[in-house]
């Protein structure tokens, strides 16, 4: 879906605008079917019984292995929520596929053992007599849904390599809510717990075979996605003057909350620092900047098993609910956000993780993680009751020590400035790690460091370790203000008056890429809306025109002359990755106006050979309408659509071409009208 603008800011732009949709080829959707789920956990077909596994919705990072330590093979790392499904225990069995099917076509014969050699064409045949037979509604799985449920269940994806539904294609680098399969192509998505590949439908292989999935209705909620789709700050506003505290109650556990009056501190690393020599410091932490904040409320103490319990109704595994005192641990950021937004419904107050600015500042006030600390020279590795073992300046407990605690933000890079409220990155790393901070009972107090931003893994939003839990914070957070964007433009001067929520209600998603020409500096600017302060991005060295953002929103197409003005102009595309400095050029004579679009499971774009207008006929019929893929970062042979140049744009199946500067032309079904 592209927009096209024309508006007027602090300057004069012309404004191409584009909707990375939520949802891979725009296809899918935030919630289920209004039909009522239709699933059982068990079944028999003809004697053959099997099991379904129920996997809750939910929000991980696609892409990473397991245990977070390497990329999938093939695969693109980006953060990716899911409704709930239930999925089967273990692959289809041959015992299964005969029962439905009447032969057995695998490579071992043993009933007991997945089915394999069939190609994804038989498998499709299998489901639909399975689904005859039992009334009920089964397909494959989605590449996401199952790299999920294997990261749930792990040791039980490794038997044999798997069909997916999806048609193999490049996957987005940024936020997706229920990935739906690319349209439909002869290669699919096979899939291993360390490897993506690319398999022929047709093909049959030993060792490929399935398992199938049900949805079972439960459904990402829409507060639940505004966290994870643009993180808002609309909070109520805290008055610490008193320097007091306040105190809630669910059920029959109350909890504290302690009042901090903001002010001005500094973050990161300054040249003291690198004095004593006795740890490495991260890249991203060595710059030092100055933070201000306003007035918040920091829980006393960290979540407790019992507080858990009181608002969500059960215990994390590894957790024990005969000790509600300790820590919840074992719960990730998104387990956490939905805890959050459970709480704020049974109190009817709003309350949130805290920045890392926030954590920090908090925890600074009286730092002794060698006095006031849960470490391995005392916890005997084990985690212990909240407050037993003294408080810092503030009156809060366990900042150091006990268990690490998630924060709100992104991992970014610290800059050399001042900014006020700061809420980390204003968008995912490559990794999309989270900061955590405080150390935990394993590590040792000479180790915990207050500045420190990770653990010893990348941190992503869907991890769960037993050592992990975290706090609550309440307040306000006036004008968020977020790491610098790489290649944002001091010069660039722009303002942003829309917010992420106007784009959302005009739009349908907080996924909104907006890309524009500046004509004062003659460089093409990009806004990503997904974020809660979106700023304005220059594209460096890009003196273009008529900027156009991919389906994907991922790259930018620009040419170098403007409509209406003849000769010859080249055809770019960059990158809109933060430090990824590409530009892949059209090797052709003359290529103008850009546009996307996709045909069938390929992305194209469409150009003309000449910017010039076509008032007149004979000049106008000399040049011609092309279209060109792109893939993987390069363009495909180019062919020839049309003769004319249709600079309005081509329909995706061809039979529609229009041109608008000066006169309105237009081709339909082979015909050309004026």
């Amino acid at each position: 879906m592209a927009i096209f603008y024309r508006m007027k800011l602090n300057t004069r732009l012309f404004l191409a605008a584009a909707t990375a949709c939520v949802l891979v080829s725009c296809g899918g959707s935030s919630s289920s079917s209004s039909q009522a789920p239709d699933y059982e956990m068990n079944y028999t077909v003809s004697e053959v019984t099997f099991d379904m596994v129920k996997v809750p919705s939910g929000y991980f990072t696609m892409g990473l292995s397991q245990d977070n330590r390497q990329k999938v093979s093939g695969s693109t790392i980006h953060p990716v929520a899911l409704d709930g499904f239930v999925i089967t225990a273990t692959p289809v069995s041959q015992a299964l596929w005969t029962a439905v099917m009447g032969s057995n076509p695998s490579s071992v014969q043993n009933p007991s053992l997945p089915v394999d050699m069939v190609s994804w064409g038989e498998v499709h045949k299998f489901i639909s007599k399975l689904n005859k037979a039992t009334g009920k509604t089964f397909s494959l799985p989605t590449e996401a849904q199952w790299e999920y449920a294997a990261g749930l269940q792990g040791k039980d994806f490794v038997s044999v390599a798997e069909w997916m539904e999806d048609t193999f294609s490049e996957l987005p680098d940024s936020f997706v809510v229920n990935p739906a399969t690319p349209k439909p192509a002869d290669h699919k998505v096979v899939r291993t717990v360390k490897d993506r590949l690319e398999i022929d439908s047709h093909t049959k292989k030993a060792g490929v075979g399935f398992r199938l999935v049900q949805p079972t209705g439960e459904a990402l909620s829409e507060s639940l996605l505004k966290v994870l789709d643009g993180a808002s700050f609309d909070r109520e506003t805290v008055d610490a003057s008193d320097g007091g505290s306040e105190t809630f109650t669910v059920g029959d556990v109350s909890f504290k909350m302690v009042k901090v009056r903001g002010g001005e501190f500094t973050m990161g690393y300054s040249d003291k620092d690198y004095s004593f020599g006795r740890f490495a410091i991260p890249e991203n932490e060595k710059n030092f900047h100055q933070v201000t904040l306003s007035d918040y409320a920091i829980g006393e103490t960290e979540v407790t098993v019992g507080l858990w319990n009181a608002v969500m109704g059960y215990v994390p595994y590894l957790n024990d609910i005969n000790e509600p005192l300790k820590p919840v641990g074992n719960i990730s950021w998104f387990d956490c956000q939905k805890f959050i937004l459970k709480l704020n419904a049974l109190t009817g107050r709003t309350f949130r993780l805290p920045t890392e600015a926030e954590w920090t500042f908090a925890a600074s006030n009286g730092w002794n993680p060698q006095k006031n600390a849960w470490t391995s020279e005392n916890s005997e590795y084990e985690i212990h009751d909240v407050c037993t073992i003294g408080k810092n300046a503030w009156g809060l407990c366990d900042m150091a020590g006990n268990v690490v605690e998630w924060t709100n933000d992104w991992l970014s890079e610290f800059s050399d400035t001042t900014i006020s409220n700061f809420a980390g990155g204003q968008m995912p790393n490559g990794l999309n790690e989270i900061v955590v901070k405080g150390g935990c009972f394993r590590n040792s107090a000479a180790s915990i460091n207050l500045k420190s931003q990770g653990d010893v893994y990348a941190v992503t939003p869907s991890m769960r370790f037993a050592y992990v839990g975290f706090r609550l914070v309440r307040g306000e957070i006036l004008q968020p203000g977020f790491a610098p964007i790489q290649g944002a433009s001091e010069d660039f001067h722009v303002s942003v008056l829309a917010t992420s929520s106007r784009m959302k209600s005009i739009l349908g998603t907080y996924r909104v890429k907006l890309a524009f020409r500046d004509d004062e500096t003659k460089r093409i600017g990009w806004i990503d809306f997904f974020s809660a302060s979106p700023q304005v991005v220059e594209l460096t060295e890009s003196d273009g025109y008529h900027p156009a953002i991919s389906p994907d929103g991922k790259r930018v197409a620009y040419c170098t002359r403007p409509e209406g003005v003849s000769g010859n102009s080249e055809l770019h595309v960059r990158s809109l990755q933060a430090g990824v400095l590409d530009d892949a050029v059209l090797d052709v004579e003359s290529a103008a106006i850009p546009r996307w679009r996709v045909v069938g499971a390929d992305t194209e774009i469409v150009y003309v050979t000449s910017a010039a207008n076509n008032a007149d006929e004979a000049a106008w019929k000399t040049e011609s309408t092309w279209s060109v893929p792109f893939a993987g970062g390069k363009f495909g042979t180019p062919r020839k659509l049309f003769d004319g140049t249709y600079n309005g744009g081509v329909s995706s199946d061809g039979r529609l071409a229009v041109s608008g500067a000066r006169l309105f032309r237009a081709n339909v079904d082979g015909e050309q009208r004026l």
